[in-house]
C-alpha cells in the first residue's frame, strides 16, 4: 500500500505534503507546492524560492498539493500565478502535480490545455476527489488521474461511484488531512467498491 497524498507522518510508504507557510512533518518522500489557501502578495517571490529549492531534491516526487479554489478568500489571480508556477515547476522537473481543485474543475483543465502534448508529459492526480461520475469522466477524458481518500468509506458516497469507472492506472489513494483513518481501511474499501477489478494503483508515477 501506498499514500499519495497525506499531511502526516505515516506508517506506509508516501508522498508527504510541504506546502509553502505551512509546518510539515520530516518524511522520506515529499510533494512541494504553493496552495491556493496559503499563497499571498507579500510572500510570493518567497514562496517561489522556496519551490525552486524544494523540486532540487531528489526525495521530491511530485509537485503539489497546488490548484484553483473558487470558495477560499485568497485572490483569484494570485491563485492563477501560484498554480500556472508549479504547473512550470512540475514540466520543467517531469514531475506529477497534485492538485487541489473547489468548484474550479473547468478552469484548471483550461489551463492543462494551455500546455497541450507538453502539458501531457506529467500526470495531474486529482487528489481528495469526491466528486459525481460526470466530473469524474470529464476529468478521465482530459487525461488527469484520481486519488480517492477517506470519502469511499461511504457506499453510496459520490467518490465510491466515481471509483466505478475509473481505469485502472488512473487511480490511487491517500489519507490527506485524516490521520485517524487508516490506508488499510481506504485500500478494503476500494476492493470492495471494484471487486474483481480492482488493481493495485502503479506508482511509478512518483519513482
Amino acid at each position: 500500500m501506498f499514500d499519495l497524498h497525506t499531511h502526516y507522518a505515516s506508517a506506509y510508504p508516501a508522498i508527504v505534503n510541504r506546502s509553502y507557510g505551512r509546518a510539515f512533518p520530516d518524511s522520506a518522500l515529499y510533494s512541494a507546492g504553493l496552495h491556493p489557501w496559503y499563497v499571498s502578495n507579500d510572500t510570493m517571490n518567497e514562496a517561489m524560492e522556496w519551490m525552486e529549492t524544494q523540486v532540487q531534491f531528489p526525495q521530491c516526487k511530485a509537485i503539489g498539493e497546488t490548484g484553483l479554489d473558487k470558495r477560499c478568500d485568497t485572490d483569484w489571480i494570485l491563485q492563477e500565478k501560484a498554480f500556472v508556477f508549479c504547473v512550470e515547476m512540475a514540466l520543467a522537473h517531469q514531475k506529477p502535480l497534485i492538485i487541489h481543485g473547489v468548484r474550479a474543475y473547468d478552469e484548471i483543465l483550461a489551463v492543462k490545455k494551455k500546455w497541450g502534448k507538453k502539458g501531457a508529459q506529467v500526470p495531474w492526480v486529482f487528489h481528495g476527489f469526491n466528486k459525481k461520475p460526470a466530473v469524474a469522466e470529464m476529468l478521465l477524458r482530459a487525461g488527469a488521474h484520481l486519488s480517492f481518500g477517506a470519502a469511499i468509506l461511504q457506499k453510496d458516497s459520490p467518490a465510491a461511484q466515481s471509483l466505478k469507472i475509473c481505469p485502472t492506472g488512473r487511480y490511487y489513494f491517500e489519507t490527506d488531512d485524516q490521520p485517524d483513518i487508516d490506508l488499510a481501511d481506504i485500500y478494503q474499501a476500494a476492493r470492495a467498491i471494484l471487486g474483481a477489478g480492482f488493481e493495485e494503483p502503479e506508482y511509478s508515477i512518483v519513482g
